[in-house]
């Protein structure tokens, strides 16, 4: 796994992941996968992904997004998307998972909702 696409921070019991990619396809949807799979497997449930960086997106890597979502939220935990571009944007709305994501424009708002 290469640890540099992702940067791993906590905040209180949140595990805050941010993607250092411009490009998040195929080849990093692996470890993304299985960064979060350890993480829930060590009891955390609630994730805040940041995503400014990237400017790409491919279809697997959105599947492991939604693969993570579904896993999580059957433990009663989050996973929310903050800080993305507009090409990322784009494509979320386009293929409908901005009804699916809670997706905020700051770390801060992620954090204080619901909270």
């Amino acid at each position: 796994m290469n640890f540099s696409d992702f940067t791993l921070k906590y905040y209180k019991n949140i595990a805050i992941i941010r993607i250092n990619l411009s490009r998040a396809t195929l080849k990093q949807a692996g470890s993304f996968n299985k960064l979060l799979f350890d993480m829930v497997k060590n009891d955390i449930k609630k994730f805040i992904i940041e995503m400014d960086e990237v400017e790409f997106i491919d279809s697997t890597f959105l599947g492991a997004l939604v693969i993570n979502l579904k896993k999580i939220k059957q433990l009663n935990g989050k996973l929310r998307l903050i800080n993305l571009s507009t090409p990322v944007s784009t494509i979320i709305n386009h293929t409908g998972l901005n009804k699916i994501f809670e997706i905020f424009n700051s770390r801060e708002e992620a954090l204080n909702y619901n909270a």
